[in-house]
């Protein structure tokens, strides 16, 4: 009776050589891949041969699990990360990983105990060691300057650890809120009202300014390095709008940016910043001068800055039917 074919041993070299083309393909999908889409990369694998090739490659410190909806997946990590955790013990890779999973919001010590289970000395000594090595950062948040969290060193913190431009070393920079605050004011009321002072727009006008082209003026200004967002720029809005200075409406030009009296600048400046088709908004001030009362929206209708304001009513000599600055203004709808 002949022998039995003993299955075909795939060599080490050989599978050296397969782990490392697939990591290699791994890095071609940086938000990670499940075994279905690897399967598709090498056709005659089966989904064993997935696994225990990561399994393997993650003993080597080189792919991170994690899930993608509620699929398994793995995530090739980057040379500069494998340089910094080579030779780590169990005990500061778990941490590492904890820090590293918290992304740009950072995790406090007392979850990084709780999380890991490892005793408190550990993690203390192990977070300095990795800050020493420059591998971990600790921020204190602006809604709780008393605890520190921990990130990864080349993370930016996010605006809900920072605070924002607003802030600087945790402190809210209230001189530079109103500095731009007052630059924002400045250009919606030079949008808001013709030139000629005892003109006005019709209701229909379409080139009262939007967030965007504001935020292209801020940054045409040069009054600030840090870099802004529209997000920024409606925050300083709402607080003129807080304040009675400034009111919005719906954008009646579409979802475009309605700074159109300055067409040349608005080309200078439309590569600078990402338009968003959202901006359904623009803004006007609620006062020029003397002339324009404080009241929302009255500025606009011709009341808002008639010199016979006081003489008018019901009966009168001068009276709303018979106004003919009413029919100039109605006659543009």
């Amino acid at each position: 009776m002949p022998p039995k074919a003993k299955k075909q041993k795939t060599s080490s070299t050989q599978e050296q050589q397969q782990q490392d083309q697939l990591y290699e393909t791994l890095k071609r999908y940086p938000t990670g891949a499940t075994v279905n889409v690897l399967l598709e990369e090498f056709p005659g694998w089966v989904s064993e041969d997935i696994v225990t090739h990561m399994n393997k490659l993650a003993a080597r410190s080189l792919v991170d699990f994690m899930t993608i909806g509620d699929t398994l997946a793995f995530k090739a990590k980057n040379r500069e990360e494998i340089s910094k955790t080579a030779g780590m013990d169990d005990n500061e890779r778990m941490i590492f990983n904890q820090i590293k999973s918290s992304g740009n919001k950072g995790i406090w010590i007392k979850d990084i105990k709780q999380k890991t289970q490892i005793h408190s000395q550990i993690v203390t000594s192990v977070i300095k060691s990795l800050e020493k090595k420059l591998i971990i950062k600790s921020i204190k948040p602006v809604k709780n300057a008393t605890r520190k969290v921990y990130m990864l060193y080349d993370l930016e913190p996010s605006v809900e650890v920072t605070g924002g431009p607003w802030y600087t070393d945790q402190d809210f920079d209230a001189a530079f809120v109103e500095a731009l605050s007052k630059q924002c004011l400045a250009f919606i009321t030079s949008k808001s009202f013709p030139q000629d002072k005892n003109a006005i727009f019709p209701y229909n006008y379409k080139h009262y300014p939007t967030a965007a082209s504001i935020l292209r003026f801020i940054k045409k200004t040069g009054i600030t390095s840090i870099t802004l967002s529209k997000d920024d720029i409606i925050q300083l809005i709402n607080g003129l709008i807080y304040d009675g200075k400034v009111h919005k409406r719906i954008n009646l030009s579409g979802p475009k940016d309605s700074d159109n009296d300055d067409d040349e600048e608005q080309e200078d400046f439309e590569d600078e910043i990402e338009l968003d088709d959202e901006d359904d908004y623009v803004y006007v001030a609620n006062k020029r001068g003397d002339l324009i009362d404080e009241s929302f929206g009255l500025g606009d209708i011709p009341c808002g800055r008639c010199k016979v304001f006081s003489f008018c009513g019901d009966g009168g000599p001068v009276n709303p039917v018979t106004c003919i600055f009413y029919k100039e203004w109605l006659s543009d709808w």
